[in-house]
């Protein structure tokens, strides 16, 4: 009786908890539904039908385009050691390779790998 004199409570939050309360005591707690159990497709398959499916897709992959209002950005070519190469002033691997940290960055620059060793 004290739960239905509390569902007219002027506290929103004690009338919640107790319509809760009463709605549980008269029709019992709602069941958790469980999730069915998902299977991956691939483990009923045998080899060769993975195959089969492998090849269906690459094939499906080839027809794709790119939209045609897609943008394509080119970054602007890097060398291993990190400088841009100019075209009219040719890197010299040689001069670079002894200004290089063992972990393949230019001595100017700061190296974590560098500052995590020493």
């Amino acid at each position: 009786m004290r739960l239905i004199e509390l569902v007219d409570s002027d506290d929103e939050r004690v009338a919640l908890l107790a319509s809760e309360k009463v709605l549980e005591r008269a029709w019992g707690k709602p069941k958790e539904q469980q999730q069915p159990e998902r299977k991956n497709p691939l483990d009923q398959m045998t080899s060769e039908q993975r195959r089969k499916r492998i090849v269906e897709l690459l094939e499906y992959a080839a027809t794709l385009q790119p939209p045609k209002d897609a943008r394509i950005d080119e970054a602007e070519p890097v060398n291993v050691l990190g400088v841009t190469p100019s075209v009219t002033e040719p890197a010299s691997v040689a001069d670079s390779v002894t200004e290089l940290c063992e972990h393949g960055r230019p001595r100017s620059e700061f190296c974590q790998g560098c500052a995590w060793v020493s």
